[in-house]
């Protein structure tokens, strides 16, 4: 596994919310990407998974990162 390889750190099916970690994770020097939020503009198109992608290296980080501020 390569270290700037992305992996998924959390799923939701919230883009809202998938935004405000994107931020959070950013501001906290983690870069982090989503995927699957371009659809919540279709109409008809349920969305279920919207992922927050970051590099290999700060996985571990991002999930703690993730589970400490989603417990509040």
């Amino acid at each position: 596994m390569s270290a700037e390889e992305l992996h998924v750190a959390y799923t939701t099916d919230n883009a809202q919310n998938a935004e405000i970690l994107r931020v959070a994770l950013q501001n906290e020097g983690i870069p982090c990407e989503i995927d699957g939020a371009h659809q919540a503009g279709l109409i008809g198109v349920p969305i279920f998974n919207i992922s927050l992608l970051v590099r290999a290296s700060d996985l571990d980080n991002a999930k703690a990162f993730i589970a400490e501020h989603k417990s509040m």
